[in-house]
């Protein structure tokens, strides 16, 4: 066996000495680091990323404004779906059943999707090929299809037929209109869908698609409250300021995607080890919280510090009136993502535990926090011209990062009673 040899081909005890072998250190690296849902989740992020970039360069910038909105509309339709169908799926898996609610749905999705596509068709050609757009639903209902079995390598395999078509084709096909733009975004994804569709799944029972629907009306207002917390103060500050510092917020929350990468990498990974989490002694449980907690904090605090360092330096080539933005948007941005990564670890272990209902509340109580931020922040803008946006984002994270920690403590309080 290679451990009882030695570096000159010997064995153990034959007078030579045993050298590390420095080739299976960079082996065990690479193992410890390569995650195959951390993976996909990479890949998945970089197919919008480069769609945007690359159709940014190709389309003139009113027609991308549009395109880039309705892509917007499809990854929160996605958010959406997986919210209501998709975690609460994982989330109620057991080594003994497994709660497929996918036939019945998949059926539904593609059905809504070909109807919109036929009265796109009676629209106009152009229209039609926008319908494309919610092919991602469809790709997205079987990627948590395979996930649901633990086939996360053929997840990775479909998300990179994705990526690798959409920038192929979109290099070649070089769009300058909504309809190729859409085409060359979601042909990609209809052909990505092919390994997943053609993957065997237990069959659906009846009270598995009910159990799954109980948990997701509640992750469905979760992630509802959640889009509407986030993006109605951007619209709000955008219609009342005239020199509104929207654009430079957008600018530092781009900048701090890949925390939302991260984040969305732990929740994943928590609702696939659900029913091992459910199996933890409550103080085990309260460790892996506490421990994970720590880490995000620590990564969150580490990578703000390089991000804040590496928008300034590219901010260079802004104009005057972005760096002023920036200057204040990109610390306050920071502080945020910091109070909200700590609180992905509570999301993670309240999703995992099927607990979407109390999910759900949380969310309701930082809107409520959210908004009696942005009411006081619009009182002192008018008073003192203070940037309502900042007042807002500081408020909102700190009671994400305090009222999701509160929550998780006294749910784990609760079940060790």
């Amino acid at each position: 066996m290679f451990l009882a040899q030695t570096s000159a081909g010997g064995r153990v005890g034959e007078g030579t000495r045993r050298r590390p072998s420095i080739r299976v250190s960079v082996r065990r690296v690479l193992r410890r680091l390569y995650q195959p849902v951390f993976a996909d989740q990479v890949v998945y992020s970089l197919i919008s990323a480069t769609t945007i970039v690359m159709l940014a360069g190709f389309m003139p910038t009113g027609l991308f404004s549009v395109f880039a909105l309705i892509q917007a509309g499809t990854m929160y339709a996605v958010s959406l779906q997986r919210a209501t169908v998709g975690e609460p799926a994982l989330s109620l898996r057991t080594s003994g059943e497994i709660a497929n609610p996918f036939g019945r749905y998949l059926f539904v999705v593609i059905l809504s999707v070909l109807t919109f596509a036929g009265v796109a068709f009676a629209a106009g050609a152009e229209w039609w090929l926008c319908s494309l757009a919610a092919v991602p639903l469809v790709q997205d209902a079987l990627r948590y299809r395979a996930f649901l079995i633990g086939r996360t390598g053929l997840v990775l395999i479909s998300d990179g037929i994705w990526l690798a078509g959409s920038v192929g084709l979109l290099v070649a096909i070089r769009p300058a209109d909504l309809g190729t733009a859409f085409l060359g975004w979601c042909v990609p994804c209809l052909a990505s869908c092919l390994p997943l569709a053609l993957l065997r799944t237990p069959a659906e029972s009846r009270p598995a698609f009910r159990r799954v629907f109980a948990l997701g009306r509640y992750g469905l207002g979760d992630i509802g409250v959640a889009i509407s917390t986030a993006f109605l103060p951007l619209v709000l500050v955008d219609t009342l300021l005239d020199d509104s510092p929207v654009g430079a917020y957008r600018l530092a929350q781009t900048a701090f995607g890949p925390l939302n990468l991260l984040a969305s990498t732990l929740i994943l990974t928590q609702l696939l080890d659900s029913e091992a989490l459910r199996a933890l002694p409550r103080p085990a449980l309260r460790s892996k919280w506490a421990g994970m907690t720590r880490k995000m904090v620590l990564v969150g605090a580490a990578y703000s510090v390089v991000a804040v360092i590496a928008v300034a330096v590219v901010s260079q080539s802004y104009s005057q009136e972005m760096r002023s933005q920036l200057i204040y948007a990109m610390p306050v941005t920071a502080i945020g993502a910091v109070f909200a990564v700590r609180a992905n670890a509570s999301i993670a272990i309240i999703r995992a535990l099927g607990e979407y209902r109390t999910a759900m509340l949380v969310r309701v109580r930082i809107a409520v926090s959210a908004a009696i931020a942005m009411a006081v922040g619009i009182g002192l803008w008018r008073l003192t011209s203070a940037d309502p946006l900042a007042i807002s984002v500081l408020v909102t994270g700190f009671a994400t990062s305090l009222l999701w920690a509160r929550s998780c403590d006294g749910l784990l309080s609760a079940r060790a009673a």
